[in-house]
Parts: structure tokens; C-alpha cells; sequence
């Protein structure tokens, strides 16, 4: 990856990450996300760059209604900073 678009991406970080697990069912969008077998590969790799950016990241798992209720959570934690 060119230089150029890490320090882009440090220097355009959000205040907040919601990063979701692969452990719920796989649908194709036809367009792209096209290797459901990569998954749990991409998950580390989004994990490693946003742990090297030192990023506020809450992981994001389980029931799609545990997976709302978490996010809710962490983005009222957020707000609440203010």
C-alpha cells in the first residue's frame, strides 16, 4: 500500500470504530465481498491496522440484535465524552 494513503487514513481517523466479527451468515451483494472464506483473514487485517493507528475500536459480535445493542452502547459511550 502506498505511504500516502496510510498517513491519509491517520490523519482522517474517525472517533469511533465498530468493527464486525464474521460470525454470522455470509450473503453476496454481487458486487464485491465476493470470498466469504477470507473473512476471519480480513478481520485480522482491519484489526492490526486499526490497533497500529492506536484507534477507538469496539468489536462487534454474536445475534444480529446483541450486534445493535453493542454499537448503541458504544456510540452512546462516545457521546456521552462530549
Amino acid at each position: 500500500m502506498p505511504e500516502w494513503i496510510e498517513s491519509a487514513a491517520a490523519a482522517r481517523q474517525a472517533d469511533l470504530y465498530l468493527l464486525h466479527r464474521p460470525d454470522v451468515a455470509w450473503v453476496a451483494d454481487g458486487h464485491q465481498r465476493a470470498e466469504s472464506e477470507r473473512r476471519g483473514e480480513l478481520l485480522a487485517r482491519f484489526r492490526d491496522t486499526l490497533a497500529a493507528l492506536r484507534a477507538n475500536v469496539v468489536e462487534i459480535g454474536g445475534a444480529w440484535v446483541n450486534r445493535r445493542q453493542t454499537a448503541v452502547e458504544a456510540i452512546d459511550a462516545l457521546l456521552a465524552l462530549d
